[in-house]
């Protein structure tokens, strides 16, 4: 399904002086950020309507609200004001971006910039000569399109887990237009009992010969967690759903289940696809978020802070080995792990890449937030405590300390590798949320 994107061009007419340049060649400098967002793009498809007149731009903004999935301003000139239009009529509904062509409407766009966020309006901004920075944010616009065809599945027995609360779910739907189901343990079980061994036994010997080794789990314990994968794989088939999450530690706890969801969310994981554990439906759609927006997969896990080297420690039993891209060739090396807390069943500890830049976040549904931290990744942690993959990055951590809010975001964080500050920040104010920068200094 493609993404129908407007361009609207503040441009200005022929033979009039002024920033850029009098007879400036609008058409050659817009074709050149055409190409870079088709690059990044390439089922999207781009609408040109360049304008010199504020109030036409109200009514073609209006028009366009109906046709398009999101619209560009770009500011090529500074006057006319045609941003103007997006200031006045812009709503959470429909995505609007204001990006300066720089040294030509750069006065005009710092002029948007001032009343974005003096209004507090919910408009993403961009200003750089690297088009491919444009792109990434013109690029929310095809994420908040992709979202929409996601369906979450959740697997608990609790209806009292504030982790799927119903207004959580009731926003994911709402803001974000994610539908979701829950189906419960016994519904699992059926469907689990009904796996024949044979079946799950190439997807188990598949994982155990890619990994290192595989040091507590036999062979038994990873052939029931292949029979759960596929078990889980057609309950999703069944609801319709692309997305998983289960209430995993509240079902094995209760021997409702017969393995860890921990293989099965590495296998979706490195296939392009989320499962998340817990039943977190903040997560997953974070996770989610990262696998439209920065097409890559998203590690969720519950962060220490170590005062003592300045890091910060991402902690979780689960995580794909694809973490710099689902096509890229560096994947991680991994041993297969019993799940830490219990020490039973099967996990993963992977060797994560490092010395590279990592962004951490979560939205949170119901509460129209998102904190965020961004960090480098600096080692793999072997301590045997605590959940079996643990990346270190190093951050701002007495500011993360400082600014944790437990009480919106609880303990998980999604990691992705990359630095996507930008990009999420637009994304949220895109989308009317508060933002908390974890590592930032509130006081500023």
């Amino acid at each position: 399904m493609k993404t129908n994107i407007r361009l609207m061009v503040q441009a200005k007419q022929p033979g009039i002086a002024g920033w850029p340049h009098i007879n400036f060649n609008y058409e050659q400098a817009v074709g050149q950020i055409c190409a870079v967002l088709e690059d990044r793009m390439p089922e999207a498809e781009f609408s040109v309507f360049y304008c010199d007149d504020p109030e036409a731009a109200k009514v073609q903004f209006l028009q366009d609200k109906e046709n398009f999935d999101g619209l560009v301003c770009i500011t090529a000139t500074n006057n006319p004001p045609v941003y103007r239009a997006c200031c006045e009529l812009a709503d959470t509904q429909f995505p609007v971006l204001i990006a300066d062509l720089p040294h030509a409407g750069s006065g005009g766009f710092l002029n948007a910039a001032h009343r974005v966020f003096s209004g507090n309006l919910p408009i993403g901004l961009t200003s750089s000569m690297d088009y491919r920075d444009i792109a990434e944010n013109v690029q929310i616009i095809e994420l908040l399109k992709r979202l929409k065809q996601e369906k979450l599945l959740i697997i608990s027995d609790d209806p009292d887990n504030p982790m799927y609360a119903p207004a959580k779910r009731e926003a994911l739907r709402r803001d974000w237009g994610v539908d979701s189901v829950v189906k419960s343990s016994s519904d699992l079980f059926a469907r689990y009992e009904a796996v024949p061994e044979e079946t799950a036994a190439p997807l188990a010997e598949k994982w155990l010969n890619q990994s290192i080794r595989s040091i507590e789990p036999g062979r038994g314990e990873i052939l029931s967690s292949a029979r759960l994968y596929f078990a889980l794989q057609e309950m999703m088939e069944q609801e319709g759903c692309t997305a998983l999450t289960v209430d995993c530690l509240s079902l094995f706890y209760q021997n409702k289940m017969k393995a860890y969801p921990c293989m099965t969310f590495f296998e979706m994981l490195n296939n392009g696809r989320v499962g998340i554990c817990e039943a977190d439906v903040d997560s997953a759609l974070s996770a989610m978020i990262a696998r439209h927006g920065m097409e890559r997969p998203g590690f969720v896990s519950d962060p220490v802070l170590d005062t003592s080297s300045g890091q910060i420690i991402y902690d979780h039993c689960v995580c794909s080995t694809k973490m710099l891209g689902y096509s890229d060739p560096r994947v991680s090396e991994y041993y297969i792990r019993s799940h830490a807390e219990d020490q039973q069943g099967a996990s993963v500890q992977a060797m994560l890449p490092l010395n590279l830049p990592v962004t951490t976040f979560k939205f949170c549904t119901d509460r129209q937030a998102l904190a965020l931290h961004t960090g480098t990744a600096v080692g793999n942690v072997g301590l045997d405590r605590g959940c079996r993959t643990k990346l270190a990055a190093s951050s701002q951590i007495r500011n993360i300390m400082k600014n944790w809010n437990y009480d919106v975001f609880a303990w998980h964080r999604v990691t992705v590798y990359g630095d996507w500050r930008d990009k999420l920040l637009n994304l949220a104010r895109m989308k009317g949320l508060a933002v908390t920068e974890e590592d930032r200094d509130q006081q500023q």
